[in-house]
This record gives structure tokens, C-alpha cells and sequence, in this order.
């Protein structure tokens, strides 16, 4: 049997297909055998938005960031498994970020990264995150 994605939710203790397709594609599914599954969530975008919101919230609050994209470039950089670093061929090392599209992360990862992010703006700016969470809830 080839290699599929069948979409899934969780029902109790268990996880059933979501949706007639991908009944369908479990029904293909003809062993007794054990079967590898690869949970992957899917990305809410409205969380993703809601990230987008606080950084340009931040970034204006904040001047040293110039826009919401720099303000999330820096708490990238501030994240340990969110960069990594290269050396160029002069010797010297860069830092580079991960990227968080919808493709790279899935939604536990982005929710652990988001709730990073809060911490570091946080404590960048003086506050606490719950603060900064309700001073930016009308831009979410």
C-alpha cells in the first residue's frame, strides 16, 4: 500500500475519518496489520492572523521594530529552535530563521511559537502577556 493522507478527527479515545472522502480513502485501507499514522494539525488561520495582529501592535508600540514582519523576524531569532546558524564562505556564521507558513508548521508547533512570542513582546515592552493580549484584542 502507497503512502496517503486521510483527514481525521478525534472521537473519544479513537480517531475517525472527517468527511466522505476520506471515508472513502479509509475504506481503501484493507489489513489487519498495524499502519504508521503521521498526525499533523491543521493550521487555524485565524490564529495565524491573530499573531499578525499583536506583532503590528508591537511594532508600533515598540520602534525598534519597523513593521509586524520585524517584530516577528526578532522573536524568531529569540527562539531557539526557530534559527539556525550558517557560515558563509568567508568564515563568518548568519543567523537564520525558520519560516512559519501553514506548510512548515503545523498547529501545535505555531501555538507553542505564538505563545513564545507573547512572552518575548512581553517582556521586551514592559509587560506581562495577558496585558499585551488585551491591549491588542480590538487589532485581532
Amino acid at each position: 500500500m502507497s503512502k496517503r493522507e486521510i483527514c481525521m478527527i478525534r472521537k473519544g479515545g479513537s480517531l475517525v475519518p472527517y468527511g466522505d472522502v476520506a471515508w472513502d480513502a479509509f475504506d481503501d485501507v484493507r489489513t489487519s496489520k498495524p499502519v504508521m499514522v503521521t498526525v499533523h494539525q491543521a493550521r487555524n488561520p485565524d490564529h495565524h492572523n491573530k499573531l499578525w495582529a499583536i506583532a503590528t501592535k508591537v511594532a508600533d508600540f515598540d520602534k525598534d521594530f519597523l513593521d509586524a514582519e520585524d517584530a516577528i523576524e526578532w522573536a524568531k531569532l529569540h527562539i531557539p529552535n526557530m534559527r539556525r546558524f550558517r557560515q558563509r564562505l568567508d568564515g563568518t556564521w548568519i543567523a537564520c530563521t525558520k519560516s512559519i507558513s501553514f506548510a512548515s508548521m503545523d498547529q501545535l508547533a505555531f501555538g507553542r511559537f505564538y505563545d513564545r512570542c507573547l512572552y518575548l513582546w512581553a517582556e521586551k515592552i514592559g509587560t506581562d502577556p495577558e496585558t499585551l493580549l488585551e491591549q491588542a484584542k480590538d487589532a485581532a
